[in-house]
């Protein structure tokens, strides 16, 4: 994990970037598998960029990317949830919104969450908490 400016930090696949103060947008890169150890980077960053305060997490997952179910649990967990409001996952192919609806309404989240195909709509929903 390596801090690019205050508000920034870039990890092994993802940039997580503080948008304003209670906005976190965390894009993942394409071609990846979202790792465990992925997804305590983030946990790590958030707590980091917020300053121990829960955020609205905006996801961005980019083309071909999808979580382990490591990763998927990790996430979803209180733990993996202790700063979050809610999110929002923004995605773009089929095989994605697959999985992330199972890991929404299946497996279930600690926090409302959300699948989007346009950010735009993703930070209106976001911005209702």
């Amino acid at each position: 994990m390596e801090a690019e400016q205050s508000n920034t930090i870039i990890t092994r696949i993802s940039t997580i970037e503080l948008k304003d103060n209670d906005l976190l947008e965390i894009s993942i890169s394409k071609d990846q598998e979202l790792e465990k150890s992925d997804i305590v980077d983030i946990i790590n960053s958030a707590e980091v960029l917020g300053n121990g305060k829960r955020l609205k997490h905006l996801y961005i997952i980019d083309e071909r990317t999808l979580p382990s179910q490591e990763a998927r649990i990790l996430s979803c967990s209180e733990y993996g949830s202790r700063f979050k409001k809610a999110d929002a996952i923004v995605v773009t192919s089929l095989s994605q919104r697959m999985i992330f609806n199972f890991m929404i309404n299946v497996e279930g989240t600690s926090v409302p969450s959300r699948l989007f195909s346009n950010r735009d709509e993703a930070i209106l929903w976001l911005n209702s908490f």
